[in-house]
């Protein structure tokens, strides 16, 4: 095929071409070789010889990525590249609105968190009508979309490169907030749904993705216990606790694309680990998550008895909770060190697989203890929150202590 123009349009004619007739079925093969030979027209590119975005995997991502976002089936080998070409070599971030639908909650005022909107499911469903009506989505594809449009959504827009790192920013920044709401209420769940728009690029239909599906259309139901009634959720969401003040910053970074503090990581997943504890039925998943958390947050590596934890783990543990006045029900230092070796060490028989009972009355102990560390550190967040991460700032604090 002799086409004209640029060594990279050359580059990737050939790599549309050839994988035009290897793909099919609607996934897409690609001959690595001629990919690679794409890789090396963008690197001899003068201005790419020392942009960090551009290493072998991330172009890669980009390029197929792109692919996947632009390709309807229609357009030529050519015009694939060329878009490909003027999206490479003038790679700029698009605008994307995700609705990320919700349940769990009744809401019925728009609401902003952070970086996060929550919108009812009315102002939903107009969005989603004045979004069928642009894309011309058809009457049996909108169907689909009946059981989400009953319920709220959390609208996050964020900048991207590519529609799959968009999704991934966004769930990524609601996420932090929807754990955040779980583990103070117990009740809040993500839909199955993704719902994704492009709002800036030729884009010309609407995306339905499932969350960790994404390669398609997925159903999966979530019965919820009960709904949360709007008044009950704005004081929650809206209350000025620190740890939601913490959460909000962390969301809002992740939306922007600002890179987190190893300390936001520790806390954000902390929350992760207990959110996910509270939605799992199996207790002996529940002790594991919820020392997950704690080791997370603290930045310990899981250990196999109970002598492996010892000073470091434990002790940082307490020394967080000696003047923790949030929580009246804790017991005495001594006897919280010993519930949290005695817990490890039930946890650690689970790994090695001993079919062990566990209590509720000891997950609520741990549980207890997990929230107190969270907000502990989130109270003064400014403290702990360092490239270095928590469990460093602990241990400067214990040393200064000693002093």
């Amino acid at each position: 095929m002799q086409v004209e123009g640029s060594e990279l349009f050359h580059a990737l004619c050939l790599l549309i071409e050839d994988s035009n007739k290897q793909s099919i079925r609607g996934i897409r093969n690609y001959n690595p070789d001629q990919l690679q030979d794409v890789l090396v027209c963008i690197r001899n590119l003068k201005e790419n010889q020392t942009d960090d975005f551009f290493n072998e995997d991330a172009l890669r991502r980009f390029i197929l990525n792109l692919w996947e976002d632009h390709y309807t089936g229609v357009e030529s080998v050519t015009d694939m590249a060329a878009i490909l070409e003027d999206r490479i070599t003038n790679r700029k971030y698009s605008v994307y609105d995700v609705f990320l639908p919700i349940s769990g909650v009744v809401i019925t005022k728009n609401l902003k968190v952070g970086a996060l909107e929550f919108m009812t499911s009315d102002e939903w469903r107009q969005n989603f009508a004045k979004l069928c009506k642009q894309f011309d989505i058809k009457e049996t594809e909108k169907e689909f979309f009946d059981d989400s449009l009953q319920v709220p959504v959390i609208k996050i827009q964020v900048s991207a490169f590519y529609l799959k790192e968009a999704i991934t920013i966004a769930i990524s920044s609601a996420q932090v907030i929807v754990n955040y709401l779980t583990v103070k209420t117990g009740n809040i769940r993500k839909s199955s749904y993704l719902f994704q728009v492009n709002t800036i690029t030729e884009i010309q239909h609407l995306y339905a993705l499932a969350i960790g599906h994404y390669d398609g259309y997925h159903r999966v139901d979530q019965p919820q216990k009960q709904l949360l009634p709007y008044k009950d959720f704005v004081k929650t969401i809206t209350q000025t606790d620190s740890l939601l003040k913490s959460l909000k910053l962390i969301s809002k970074k992740i939306a922007n694309r600002t890179p987190l503090t190893k300390s936001e990581v520790n806390l954000r997943t902390a929350l992760d680990k207990q959110a996910t504890a509270y939605l799992d039925m199996d207790n002996q998943q529940k002790i594991t998550l919820l020392i997950a958390g704690m080791e997370a947050l603290l930045e310990q590596p899981p250990r196999e008895v109970r002598e492996g934890i010892g000073n470091q783990l434990v002790h940082g543990i307490v020394m967080l909770l000696e003047k923790h006045q949030t929580h009246a029900e804790l017991e005495d230092l001594n006897t919280i060190e010993e519930n949290i070796n005695e817990l490890y060490n039930i946890r650690s028989r689970i790994l090695h697989g001993d079919n062990v009972y566990v209590f509720k009355s000891g997950l609520q102990i741990l549980d207890r203890y997990l929230t107190a560390i969270i907000d502990e550190v989130a109270d003064n967040f400014n403290k702990f929150n360092t490239d270095e991460g928590v469990a460093s700032a602990v241990k400067v604090l214990r040393d200064t202590k000693k002093d």
